[in-house]
Order: structure tokens, then C-alpha cells, then sequence
């Protein structure tokens, strides 16, 4: 049965599938329209959103505290560090290359990992 309907995704469809913090109450979800949201996951109502310079490169990652949201766009292979709570960017950083696919976080949260263009594997630290 459906609970609710998000009408964030109007603006542009949703480019990837949503990500959900480690206590269940929020979901961080891209939109093909370059913006990134974070949705209350019992009411369906936007918490905030962002603009990206880029589209999002599949999922998004969270840290185990659920404190920050990691996430990736294609075109220069840019990381985004940003708060949980209120989207704020906390650190943005490029290597340059393509990305393949979103973002996975190890265990304690302080290395993530994405692969590139090239289908190679890129680990990154978070801190």
C-alpha cells in the first residue's frame, strides 16, 4: 500500500534510488533536474534541497552517525561532503574524472569508494 507520494520529483524525474539514513527517518534522493533532496521518510515532505553543477552519479552514501551525505556527479568526477540535517555543503572536491555509480562507504564511515570512468575502483578519504 502506498504511504506517500513525494512531489519533489515534478520539477525532473528521479536519477537514482533513494538512500536512507541509519535511523529510517530521512531518504536522500537525485533528480534528473540537478538537485539533490532530503525527504522525511514518514511524511514524504522535503527536509531541503540543493543544486548540483552536475547530474548526481547514482546513490547517494551515508555516514554510519548519519550526520553527512556523500555523493558524486558525472561530469568531473566532483564529491560533495554535506550535512545531513540542513544541506549544507561541508567539503567538495574533483579529480577530474568520469563517474560510474554512486558511492559506497566503508564500515566506520571514513573511506568511500566509486568507480570511474574506467572502470576502476577510487577510494577517497572522508574526512
Amino acid at each position: 500500500a502506498k504511504v506517500w507520494p513525494w512531489a519533489g520529483h515534478r520539477e525532473a524525474p528521479l536519477h537514482t534510488v533513494p538512500t536512507a539514513g541509519p535511523d529510517g527517518t530521512s531518504l536522500y534522493v537525485a533528480t534528473a533536474g540537478s538537485r539533490f533532496h532530503a525527504i522525511d521518510a514518514s511524511s514524504g515532505a522535503t527536509r531541503w534541497s540543493g543544486r548540483t553543477d552536475g547530474r548526481v552519479a547514482g546513490s547517494a552514501a551515508v555516514a554510519p552517525d548519519g550526520r553527512y551525505v556523500y555523493f558524486f556527479t558525472e561530469d568531473r568526477g566532483t564529491f560533495r561532503k554535506v550535512d545531513a540535517v540542513s544541506g549544507a555543503l561541508v567539503y567538495r572536491s574533483s579529480d577530474g574524472t568520469s563517474v560510474e555509480g554512486g558511492a559506497v562507504l566503508n564500515r566506520d564511515g571514513t573511506v568511500l569508494y566509486r568507480v570511474d570512468l574506467f572502470g576502476r575502483v577510487v577510494a577517497l578519504h572522508t574526512e
